[in-house]
């Protein structure tokens, strides 16, 4: 995990409590991760992947990794950093996860929210989008926006509280 938002104490306390074997968890935090951007290269990222070898890779968020040489909202900007954290993917055989938020647009189709250029979902072979429920906020439910190697998932809820953490609920009709 690379979170620019949470320190590692605050994750790793979090996946605890949620169950998670700690021992399989590698994260770099936001004190370690400072200056760390894409648009200066890659070699850090891809040495860091290529000693954990890990099944997964969370960049959370993603946008905040790109650097100031890379204008989140041009296409041509964004494709190329992605094509080459695709490249790492697939050289080192694991999933990366880009975290987004949504921009405060209302009445537009979802694959048009995320902040930032399009082809973070354009580039991207899945997006999910998480949501609260209205009148349940500590319930969210999680969407299949975009699939592009395997048929669309159900809506799947789950719910965060501060006792029991993490807990999955199953799948969800909304």
């Amino acid at each position: 995990m690379i979170s620019a938002e949470d320190s590692g104490e605050i994750l790793k306390k979090r996946l605890s409590l949620s169950g998670a074997d700690l021992n399989r968890v590698f994260i770099l935090d936001r004190s370690d991760s400072i200056g760390m951007s894409f648009s200066d290269g890659y070699e850090e990222f891809a040495d860091t992947v290529k000693a954990y070898k890990p099944a997964l890779v969370i960049i959370d968020p993603g946008h905040n990794y790109l650097g100031d040489r890379v204008d989140m909202n041009r296409a041509n900007e964004v494709r190329a950093v992605l094509s080459q954290l695709g490249r790492i993917a697939g050289q080192y055989r694991c999933a990366i996860i880009l975290v987004g938020h949504l921009n405060k647009a209302q009445g537009n189709k979802s694959n048009y929210r995320g902040l930032g250029s399009i082809d973070f979902q354009a580039t991207a072979r899945s997006v999910l989008i998480v949501g609260r429920l209205k009148d349940n906020p500590q319930i969210r439910v999680m969407v299949q926006d975009k699939s592009s190697l395997a048929p669309e998932g159900e809506p799947i809820a789950f719910e965060l509280d501060k006792e029991n953490g993490f807990r999955w609920l199953g799948h969800y009709d909304i």
